[in-house]
């Protein structure tokens, strides 16, 4: 009998699927009625898949998936303008890269735990895009939580970036 291995191509395939079911939890987790409850798991596919893949596949594998999240998270934007519906993800989608190679960039190359760096980089990432061109403070991970108001009330303590580090804590 002889053993077979996956091709290249189908484990990449398999590995872009996970990356892209992460883009669609993070998306359902700010759906009416989900009561944020994806978004407690929704990146762990992500994470999990970025260990196995190349830097590079990953910066181009991640930003697609970090696309089709803002395409989805964002669809009332084509309603106004078409042409911006598919534009504004193409920038907001490289927060995605970003985050998920430098995770795994400061892992391989430094050592650095990636639960810390995850906790650290998402919600400053978040930050970035919340307050840098153009500004847009919306689909944060602290976001999704709104119908949790125990939880929610540590926003006291730094905003919705506090929220973001907790739940990017149980992803990682």
């Amino acid at each position: 009998m002889t053993k077979t291995t996956p091709s290249r191509w189908s484990r990449s395939l398999g590995l872009a699927l996970g990356l892209l079911a992460s883009a669609l939890l993070l998306a359902a987790a700010f759906l009416p009625g989900s009561r944020g409850i994806p978004v407690w798991f929704a990146l762990v596919p992500a994470l999990l898949c970025a260990r196995r893949l190349t830097l590079g596949r990953l910066l181009w594998l991640s930003w697609l998936a970090g696309y089709l999240h803002c395409l989805a998270a964002y669809y009332w934007v084509t309603i106004v303008s078409g042409v911006g519906g598919l534009l504004l993800p193409i920038y907001l989608g490289a927060y995605w890269p970003l985050f998920f190679v430098a995770v795994e960039f400061l892992a391989r190359r430094s050592g650095v735990p990636r639960l810390l760096s995850a906790i650290i980089l998402w919600p400053v990432l978040e930050w970035i895009r919340g307050t840098a061109l153009p500004g847009l403070p919306w689909f944060f991970l602290g976001h999704s939580l709104y119908s949790w108001p125990a939880l929610i009330q540590s926003a006291d303590l730094g905003g919705v970036l506090v929220l973001s580090v907790v739940v990017m804590g149980v992803n990682a």
